[in-house]
């Protein structure tokens, strides 16, 4: 009897943050064959990637092309467009690599599409931010062509952003930093009354695709945004965890909008728009009530699948108690 032939599923992006998770989870399974699209495929993430048998290969979502041959063969593929990206930051150009995607896509016959996703902030409070309100146009766009399966993935609050002491500068200092009174202080405005949903998207979210691709006959899911995220905190719970597994003094303190710093920083300066946004909405970060089941349902499968230990997605105290080292240090401020 012969092997089935492997499906070829096609990362777009597969070098960043979202793409790289998307492309880890989906190599692990024999059933795929993941062909990572990056426009520098000489890059160490793109070696690292080709080391876990990765097809890397170049394109440009401007050459038509090079994205002829990313799609060529391909059963699915999964699609980030980065708004930080420097060459899109008008949005009018993201929009319009979103639509030269899609018709390069759909052109090569890909039968199943997810997409890293956000809904209007125009259309859902009358507050537009750039980065949300140009992705849920290029998701429109997707869904007026016809693709038999269109499904997004809006991901949650990055786990890894603080990681990151450059991003700790934005936040007050947490949780690197020390202050005057001598707190490691997250130092934001009010979020609302829900949970802020955090992903971990090295854990968890290039097993959320990876579920949707595990599931194109699942009704219950076929034209569905998932909501990517793996745990759900309060500000003050969230920083409390931070102290428990690192004996630091962390708190958080409530500012009002107009004094969160951005520097001139356009990404910063879309991010403050977002916490103006949540609050608009009392928290509700997904433009509706956060659903942790579905995410939850396509994790176990991939873990199923893979013959992995079912854990569950990830927490914030674990991911915090894996980091552990990395979020002790004390670092000298440089704002």
């Amino acid at each position: 009897m012969s092997t089935p032939a492997k499906k070829i599923i096609t990362v777009f992006g597969a070098t960043g943050q979202q793409g790289g998770s998307v492309a880890r989870s989906l190599v692990q399974n024999p059933a795929f064959h993941v062909r990572g699209i990056t426009r520098n495929p000489a890059s160490e993430k793109a070696k690292q990637l080709e080391a876990l048998g990765v097809e890397v290969i170049k394109a440009n979502g401007f050459n038509a092309a090079e994205l002829a041959a990313a799609f060529a063969g391909a059963y699915g593929a999964f699609i980030n467009t980065n708004s930080g990206d420097p060459e899109l930051q008008n949005g009018t150009l993201e929009v319009q690599l979103g639509r030269t995607i899609a018709d390069a896509a759909h052109a090569a016959g890909v039968q199943h599409i997810v997409l890293s996703t956000s809904p209007s902030t125009a259309a859902i409070v009358n507050f537009p931010i750039l980065m949300f309100d140009s992705k849920a146009e290029i998701h429109a766009y997707f869904k007026s062509l016809p693709f038999p399966i269109v499904q997004g993935i809006f991901p949650g609050w990055y786990m890894e952003n603080h990681l990151d002491p450059a991003f700790a500068s934005f936040g007050g200092g947490f949780p690197f930093y020390k202050d005057a009174d001598g707190f490691f202080t997250w130092k934001m405005p009010r979020w609302g009354k829900d949970p802020i949903p955090f992903v971990a998207m090295s854990e968890d979210y290039g097993d959320i695709a990876h579920g949707l691709f595990l599931s194109p006959e699942d009704e219950s899911l076929k034209g569905k945004t998932v909501h990517g995220f793996s745990d759900e905190l309060h500000y003050d719970e969230w920083v409390k965890v931070v102290s428990e597994a690192t004996g630091k003094k962390t708190r958080y303190v409530e500012i009002p909008h107009e004094e969160l710093a951005t520097y001139g920083v356009k990404e910063l300066e879309e991010l403050a728009a977002l916490f103006k946004f949540c609050d608009l909405m009392d928290g509700q970060y997904f433009g509706e009530k956060a659903d942790v089941e579905t995410p939850r349902k396509l994790k176990a499968l991939v873990q199923q699948t893979l013959g992995r230990e079912e854990t569950g997605l990830a927490s914030w105290k674990g991911f915090v108690e894996k980091h552990k080292e990395e979020l002790s240090k004390v670092l000298e401020p440089k704002f």
